[in-house]
């Protein structure tokens, strides 16, 4: 009966496709079974659905994960195939559906569980692989406890050879504009040709995706604000209101006064043109009732263009805010 790792869920969130060949086993359970006492199936299955609940909200915390790989990799170690994958699949769905990233160690012993799926398929380049990355994730990890291999294996050998590997050349994450945590490491880059775990934050302190990448696959990218304006809180967006309309109030005052402010002038430059330039009477000629009237055309031209200019630095002082919220928010 074929035994692969389904596709793992991520709170509905998460559109990555990680249907992968290299996790198929045709006829692999038959034949360890073969060579192996009979196992108590029926125990260890009831033991698995007790310590690796369904992925649901509540059960979707690292601490929950680590179990999970814990009995992983005992049943891997005890050559119980059929937990081993009812496992793995837990454990995936969980890793899928986390709000918050997990750790360095966490994220290699993930590594880990996909080498020792590629493992079961004889697919040894995969192996390699998974266990460089959990290396370069946390170079100390216990090999043999998570493993669970005998020294010499096959297994054993290929994870083994990578501890004096050279990490390949860094390369950017997927989804880098989004930003997030690459095998535990928030910001970090990840490494070419080799999978990763990519956990890339939404809009409300979570994650919208937590994945396994493989390292020939591929990840879409959630949508979120990215370089998008945040959303605004309920008390930012009335204050950037009442902002927005304080500066529309007070602009329109200005332009009154500036209004008020050039109609003075005029009267102004009038009666300086008649006393002045031509030396006539301004009561005469008819543009006042009298001298103490004359200064205060020109008083009052002076105090409007006081008020007009202090309007204006009012107005210039309620708009650059105004127009921040709006282009930032």
């Amino acid at each position: 009966m074929p035994v692969s790792f389904p596709q793992p869920r991520a709170c509905d969130r998460l559109r990555a496709d990680l249907s992968r060949p290299e996790h198929t086993m045709p006829t692999l359970r038959d034949t360890i079974l073969a060579r192996v006492r009979p196992l108590l199936a029926g125990g260890t299955l009831l033991l698995a659905a007790t310590l690796s609940p369904p992925a649901a909200a509540d059960a979707c915390t690292e601490a929950v994960l680590v179990a999970q790989l814990d009995l992983a990799e005992r049943s891997f170690a005890g050559l119980d195939i059929e937990t081993f994958t009812l496992v793995a699949s837990e454990a995936t769905e969980t890793l899928g559906c986390l709000s918050a990233p997990v750790s360095p160690a966490t994220a290699a012993r993930v590594h880990l569980l996909h080498a020792l799926g590629a493992s079961l398929n004889s697919d040894d380049a995969a192996v390699r692989r998974a266990c460089h990355a959990a290396l370069l994730a946390d170079p100390g990890i216990d090999l043999e406890t998570a493993l669970g291999t005998q020294p010499g294996s096959a297994l054993d050998t290929h994870c083994r050879a990578m501890k004096g590997a050279l990490a390949p050349r860094r390369i950017s994450p997927p989804c880098k504009e989004a930003g997030g945590w690459v095998n535990g490491a928030e910001g970090a880059l990840a490494y070419e040709g080799l999978p990763a775990v990519v956990q890339i934050p939404d809009d409300t302190c979570g994650l919208a995706v937590s994945i396994w990448v493989g390292a020939d696959e591929t990840l879409d990218c959630p949508i979120t604000h990215g370089g998008d304006p945040p959303p605004l809180s309920t008390s930012l967006r009335g204050f950037r209101t009442g902002l927005t309309f304080a500066t529309i109030g007070v602009g329109a005052i200005t332009a009154a006064v500036w209004g008020l402010r050039i109609d003075a002038y005029k009267d102004a430059h009038a009666l300086y043109n008649t006393t002045v330039v031509r030396n006539h009477d301004p009561v005469d000629e008819g543009l006042v009732d009298s001298k103490d009237d004359a200064k205060q055309v020109f008083y009052r031209a002076m105090d409007l263009n006081t008020a007009a200019v202090a309007a204006t630095g009012v107005t210039a002082a309620l708009a650059l805010p105004t127009l921040y919220l709006h282009i930032r928010f």
